[in-house]
């Protein structure tokens, strides 16, 4: 059965399977990401009123500029794909391990106990919950990818050649 398409802004169609590109997706909610986690870092720190000695609140908005960065430079079309979302995986990575003590202090908190600077530890689940998710949502989609394009047929950059070959 044929994919259901639909109207373009151009007039014409387009298939279903090309709205779901994981690399335009992967893109996307590298921007995505990257808003959110500015607007989490920029309102915890309005949230602080502004208090000079309060500058680590901003942490989540210094990771999403370069999330926005990364997925920027993932839509040119003349940047290899790959370059900026592996970055931006290994970034999403280097949030999560920086950021799952939050994870642990936020579940102790809604067990009962107190824990010093609540709006930290509330920021830092968040930001280990949104990164995590993206690197999920992307480890998934570029799996997805490779299957599909072993599956068409497509081969591996060094098959047929004898075992740990590397030009």
């Amino acid at each position: 059965m044929r994919p259901a398409s639909r109207m373009d802004l151009a007039g014409g169609t387009t298939d279903q399977l090309d709205l779901m590109d994981p690399q335009k997706t992967v893109a996307k909610n590298t921007v995505l990401l990257g808003v959110l986690l500015t607007i989490l870092g920029l309102g915890t720190f309005a949230l602080l009123r502004l208090d000079p000695g309060k500058w680590t609140a901003l942490l989540p908005a210094f990771f999403g500029i370069l999330f926005l960065l990364l997925g920027a430079i993932a839509h040119k079309p003349v940047v290899p794909f790959r370059l900026p979302v592996y970055a931006a995986l290994v970034l999403a990575l280097i949030a999560v391990l920086g950021t799952a003590g939050g994870l642990i202090k936020m579940a102790s908190l809604l067990a009962g106990s107190e824990i010093k600077r609540p709006v930290a530890a509330a920021e830092q689940a968040v930001t280990a919950l949104l990164c995590g998710g993206f690197l999920t949502m992307a480890l998934k989609s570029l799996l997805n990818t490779r299957r599909t394009k072993v599956r068409e047929g497509a081969q591996a950059p060094y098959a047929g050649r004898p075992p740990g070959y590397r030009p």
